[in-house]
């Protein structure tokens, strides 16, 4: 398994395996703290390079591929409208982007409530400072 910091405002880690990307994790804050002892040979990249890496889909639900061809626009979604895509119930939509294992490379923080941001996994605030970093909000 290969590790690879990247930042996109904030610093994230990409697991990689096969040149294929498994899942990426937050590498900030306590979530930084938390992988520190796990002795990791860390490499930098930048988010452009990443994004070369083929995506592991395969070993989670199908659910996450479509997400990664809906979310490709950089745009606001609201929850409604990307489970209408998905067919599916706008509560599913939460719960399933609570578990996106591709943070960024699935941009869930682009999807919103009607009646405001919505949650985040890594918090509220910090889905406002990425929004605010891709120029979505003010």
């Amino acid at each position: 398994m290969d590790y690879f910091a990247f930042n996109y405002k904030y610093d994230f880690l990409a697991f990689i395996r096969d040149y294929k990307i498994i899942k990426i994790v937050p590498y900030f804050g306590k979530w930084k703290e938390k992988l520190k002892n796990q002795n990791l040979k860390i490499k930098k990249i930048n988010f452009e390079d990443l994004k070369k890496f083929e995506i592991s889909f395969e070993i989670y639900s199908p659910i996450y591929k479509k997400l990664h061809e809906i979310l490709k626009e950089k745009r606001l979604y609201t929850y409604s409208e990307v489970a209408e895509y998905l067919n599916i119930n706008p509560y599913l939509v939460g719960k399933i982007l609570n578990r996106n294992p591709f943070l960024i490379l699935i941009p869930c923080h682009r999807v919103i409530s009607k009646k405001g941001i919505g949650g985040y996994v890594l918090g509220k605030e910090i889905k406002e400072e990425l929004l605010k970093f891709e120029g979505l909000l003010r």
